[in-house]
């Protein structure tokens, strides 16, 4: 018997459960940083808006993983400008990447990855970056477990 779980490039009618997933994972990164992460109070506005704008601009990659018909997780994919001092190739950047619960990053984490690394393989596409919060330490676990390192840090305090 096959997996119920299967991935998908984003249609118009995802972006109510898309943001639904975000705006969770957002409760959560704003309890662990409460000044960087700290959301505004229409953000779940903000972001159908945005989303619906990435969409129908194809202005990114958006890959939605469901299974019996929920949304489990997603990425967001977007061509990246590397400043001009480096040149490691054709660089996408996801800041958007998360799934329905910290025990889903192998399954439903790691079928959205390998939806996007065949979208690459056709583009051309080199170099990925990924955004994690600090303490997520279950997406930082699979980031790592895919092969994906380490490279920079934000350090964040207030006035």
């Amino acid at each position: 018997m096959g997996s119920a779980l299967n991935t998908r490039e984003a249609h118009w009618a995802d972006v109510a459960a898309i943001t639904r997933l975000i705006e969770q994972r957002r409760d959560e990164y704003q309890v662990q940083a409460p000044v960087f992460w700290k959301k505004s109070a229409k953000s779940a506005v903000w972001t159908k808006g945005y989303y619906r704008f990435l969409l129908l601009t194809r202005r990114a990659t958006v890959i939605v993983a469901e299974e019996f018909g929920t949304i489990t997780g997603f990425l967001i994919a977007m061509r990246a400008r590397v400043p001009p001092v480096f040149d490691p190739g054709p660089t996408i950047f996801i800041d958007d990447f998360c799934v329905a619960s910290p025990d889903r990053w192998a399954d439903t984490g790691g079928a959205l990855i390998r939806h996007l690394r065949a979208i690459a393989k056709e583009r051309g596409w080199r170099q990925i970056i990924v955004v994690s919060g600090t303490a997520d330490a279950p997406k930082n676990d699979f980031l790592s477990s895919i092969a994906l390192s380490e490279t920079s840090s934000w350090w964040t305090g207030t006035f």
